[in-house]
């Protein structure tokens, strides 16, 4: 990878960048400390380069055997309540710009799961669906699929046209708003469509409501 010249700095941190020229003639955008210490030696070609090479069974026992004690405690990944910063999540978006143009750059490409492989997965999948999963909220499938009726939507709108698109609590006209029940859905099912029991609320508005609440009924 040839070095061209100085581009802008990161936007987080002010750290200088370089525009470089990739062996196979596409060009990115590098960090210097990662120039200076080898960490990036291509645009990202060969990474997939390395992708299409298939990993010996050693490897796929190792990184098996990895995932399933990083499971055992999310504590022990790596990345446990880390955050890409911009420049990463750009790399990141750019990588996968780089594989969509060809799909057939993908090692997956053409492939399918073998019956054997998708039972496992099946089965696995069984382990943590429903109350097993760990973002379960105790069954809201029914409120879901309620709000996608026809029912639900007539509602909204005519609680929407009684306050005028105006949000009840910052008086924010048009945006993006929300229907809120005044009486809780999951508490009071004759009163779930009942135009009285609506209040037009902006999206903020709406989140801070409900986070007030949580709060007050803790």
């Amino acid at each position: 990878m040839t070095v061209i010249g100085e581009a802008e700095r990161t936007p987080n941190d002010n750290k200088i960048q370089w525009r470089c020229l990739c062996e196979c003639g596409n060009y990115v955008t590098v960090r210097g400390t990662l120039l200076r210490k080898g960490g990036t030696k291509s645009c990202g070609c060969l990474r997939l380069e390395g992708f299409k090479r298939s990993p010996t069974q050693e490897t796929r026992d190792r990184v098996s055997k990895t995932m399933k004690n990083r499971f055992k405690n999310k504590e022990n990944h790596p990345l446990y309540g880390k955050k890409h910063t911009k420049n990463t999540k750009h790399k990141i978006s750019e990588t996968q710009k780089i594989r969509m143009v060809n799909p057939e750059d993908n090692p997956f490409y053409g492939k399918k799961h073998g019956i054997e492989t998708r039972n496992k997965m099946s089965k696995n999948h069984a382990n943590v669906s429903g109350k097993n999963h760990p973002n379960w909220k105790g069954g809201i499938t029914e409120r879901v699929n309620r709000c996608a009726t026809m029912k639900y939507k007539k509602w909204r709108k005519m609680v929407f046209e009684r306050d005028d698109y105006i949000c009840q609590m910052c008086g924010q006209k048009g945006g993006i708003l929300q229907a809120h029940h005044i009486l809780q859905w999951a508490h009071n099912p004759s009163n779930r469509f009942e135009v009285d029991n609506g209040n037009t609320l902006c999206i903020n508005c709406h989140k801070n409501l409900h986070t007030n609440r949580k709060l007050h009924n803790e």
